[in-house]
């Protein structure tokens, strides 16, 4: 639902885009010669392709690659491996004879 509704205003926003691009010719072309009227209308396109285009969609990106690389972080797992890194930095604790232990617990006078 919310990747539709974001389709759809892009969508709205690309028409609405058209036609303030299309009325700044029609004004323009009715003060202004052909030439200064397109100019000006190319000027105004940029400007509202930079601003609701351009920025938003590099912005966009930035804000999805930091935002993976936190939740894998969060979730336990190495950003450029992939691969799992436990609480003690990647190297489980030696207990007791020099074997690892988990730390899922206490170890029982059987485990030893």
């Amino acid at each position: 639902l919310v990747r539709y509704a974001h389709r759809m205003a892009t969508g709205g926003l690309a028409c609405t885009l058209v036609a303030m691009v299309a009325s700044v010719l029609l004004i323009t072309d009715y003060l202004l010669n052909v030439w200064a009227s397109v100019i000006l209308t190319t000027i105004a396109a940029g400007w509202f392709l930079t601003f609701w285009a351009a920025i938003p969609f590099l912005r966009h990106n930035g804000i999805d690659e930091d935002a993976e690389a936190e939740d894998e972080e969060s979730a336990g797992t190495d950003v450029e491996g992939g691969h799992e890194i436990s609480a003690d930095g990647g190297h489980g604790a030696v207990g007791d004879g020099g074997r690892e232990v988990s730390g899922a617990g206490p170890a029982s006078a059987r485990d030893r």
